[in-house]
């Protein structure tokens, strides 16, 4: 699985990410980011999720996807290890709070292997 959030990766692009989902979470653009994240740490509802699915989860920030991929993608984006989009940006969007992002990640893995 490969978790690609809507930022760039780098200390200065963090310290900004941090700032803006401080001062204006409201139009930070990462959903993804706001549903795995808080201002400095990783959610702990999201962590117990990773470690508990024993899966390779490969998180990447845009600019890294973009290195290492030619595919197009819009961002935050989940794929598969085919490259398959698993959740798109436009779903992820949608989604509202981490359990909700959880479930729906569960059930697209589910419908994803047949």
């Amino acid at each position: 699985m490969i978790i690609v959030y809507n930022a760039e990766s780098g200390v200065a692009n963090t310290l900004l990410n941090i700032a803006h989902k401080s001062i204006s979470p409201n139009t930070y653009a990462c959903q993804l980011c706001k549903l795995t994240h808080g201002v400095l740490n990783i959610k702990t509802e999201w962590n117990e999720f990773i470690k508990a699915h024993h899966q390779d989860w490969r998180v990447m920030h845009k600019d890294e996807f973009e290195k290492e991929f030619s595919l197009k993608i819009t961002y935050p984006a989940i794929l598969d290890d085919a490259m398959n989009l698993i959740l798109k940006d436009t779903e992820i969007n949608d989604v509202k709070t981490t359990s909700e992002m959880i479930e729906l990640i569960k059930v697209k893995l589910i419908n994803s292997k047949g």
